[in-house]
């Protein structure tokens, strides 16, 4: 039997797709213990919020008060997600590799 599901970019027959991933807020909470299911696993109401969200500003988000230490990862910007996981995961090598080379340690 052939299905075809309806997706963004039009009708796809199922027959083509290898590996389907569905997740819902149960998954989530599951896999990361996040509160209900968030995407994020914050607040959008926390005073301060938790993480950098002015785009202009994701370099900072790699900083941390401790001197040698760098972070990165998908709650360090908001909004979170892979693609900020990846995006800080670079910056955050890019300021390492920055500061060995002016002869600093990280």
């Amino acid at each position: 039997m052939i299905t075809t599901i309806f997706t963004r970019e039009g009708f796809v027959q199922t027959q083509h797709i290898k590996k389907s991933i569905v997740a819902s807020p149960l998954t989530i909470v599951g896999r990361t213990n996040n509160h209900e299911g968030s995407v994020t696993g914050w607040s959008f109401s926390n005073k301060p919020f938790p993480a950098i969200f002015k785009f202009l500003k994701v370099s900072q988000a790699v900083k941390t008060p401790l001197p040698h230490v760098t972070q990165a990862g998908q709650w360090t910007f908001n909004p979170a997600g892979v693609p900020v996981a990846v995006l800080t995961g670079k910056l955050a090598a890019d300021e390492v590799e920055n500061k060995f080379k002016k002869g600093k340690k990280t």
